[in-house]
């Protein structure tokens, strides 16, 4: 599925996704130097060594302008890659779609042809602009941060990443769980559009020959059979990201109390375990 949609990306698109992609991955970055100078300049100050402000302020300065900017032009990219496949779909769509013989569009569910071609493309721009420019800059990042991390003390690296295989199993049975879920929900939503539509066209009829009620009762549980389908999702997509947050919650509280551990016992300094609770929060 991913080299399909990639396929249908024009080179302007794949090269505003990887621009979009690397410019969050200075974004980020940017952030957590910020932190990290300020917490070096902390850690000066306790030691009674000597700050340049004039210096301090020049180079947070300059990674704030840094991070403005890589924010700016990594929104911007990311809708540009998400607008040339949603352009390049819906014009391969539309040339389908004059193919067909006009008793296609007798036998098919016009509402399931409207989904497809407004939200279910519409998805598919929220998928490549939003969601994968986003998880590639976040993987970079943490691979990134996660090297530093375990530079600077392989324990507490380990036990940062202690947990995550299970977290990560959790998150993805959940996503699959989500996709069954979306696949429903999308059917019944079809199904729902039609009727809608078969209902609007056929007002005269109904009102001439009579049936509006039967019709009605068919309208009425094609909508709730949507709304539950919909509510399911929610509540697969609450449990999965509940259980998923706590279990990086509680490697995070684990980490943290063993480091506190080894910096009591003079093992591991001050600076290093700040350094891992501030970037392992980022």
């Amino acid at each position: 599925m991913v080299r399909n949609i990639l396929n249908e990306l024009t080179a302007s698109g794949v090269r505003h996704l990887i621009i979009s992609a690397l410019f969050f991955v200075v974004y980020a970055l940017c952030g957590t130097a910020i932190m990290l100078t300020v917490l070096f300049l902390i850690d000066r100050h306790i030691h009674g060594e000597s700050i340049s402000f004039i210096s301090a302020a020049w180079v947070l300065g300059s990674l704030l302008v840094l991070k403005t900017i890589s924010n700016a032009i990594a929104d911007m990219s990311k809708h540009f890659a998400g607008f040339d496949l949603v352009e390049r779909i819906r014009e391969k769509i539309i040339l389908k779609l004059k193919m067909f013989s006009l008793g296609f569009y007798t036998n098919e569910r016009l509402g399931e042809i409207s989904t497809i071609i407004h939200k279910d493309v519409d998805n598919m721009e929220m998928v490549v602009g939003h969601l994968w420019t986003r998880m590639s800059a976040d993987f970079i990042v943490a691979l990134i941060l996660g090297i530093g991390l375990f530079c600077v003390d392989w324990r507490m690296g380990l036990t940062m990443v202690a947990i995550l295989p299970i977290a990560l199993f959790s998150l993805y049975r959940g996503i699959r769980s989500g996709m069954k879920a979306q696949e429903e929900s999308q059917d019944n939503l079809a199904d729902m559009v039609s009727l809608f539509v078969e209902y609007v066209k056929g007002i005269p009829v109904l009102k001439v020959f009579g049936g509006k009620g039967m019709f009605r009762d068919r309208l009425d549980h094609s909508v709730s059979e949507f709304g539950e389908s919909s509510k399911n999702i929610s509540r697969l997509a609450a449990v999965s990201v509940g259980r998923y947050t706590f279990l990086i919650e509680l490697a995070f509280a684990l980490m943290a109390t063993i480091g506190l551990w080894w910096t009591q016992q003079g093992e591991l300094s001050l600076f290093a375990y700040l350094m891992f609770i501030i970037v392992s929060k980022e």
